[in-house]
């Protein structure tokens, strides 16, 4: 690099992921189970009292636009993506 031209500014190009968890409102959650089989990594497990996300969770957010009362928040954005529900 020669003198006296300013160096480039790498960080400034670089857009960090930003990841947040993947949440469910108790509160909100009906129990439907959706989530659960379109949930890529198996990380979503229903019990008969609460939806628990399990740590293998990768935050990828399939299960947030399938969540028919919102009670899903989190993940990666999803935008246009379907996704069929495994069978059980």
């Amino acid at each position: 690099m020669e003198r006296g031209l300013p160096r480039p500014n790498v960080r400034a190009r670089v857009r960090p992921r930003v990841l947040t968890m993947v949440r469910v409102d108790p509160d909100v959650c009906v129990l439907c189970g959706l989530c659960v089989g379109v949930c890529p990594p198996d990380a979503m497990e229903l019990t008969p009292v609460k939806l628990v996300v399990l740590s293998n969770c990768t935050e990828c957010g399939w299960c947030v636009p399938y969540c028919p009362v919102g009670a899903i928040s989190g993940g990666r954005p999803v935008s246009g993506r379907l996704r069929r529900a495994r069978p059980s």
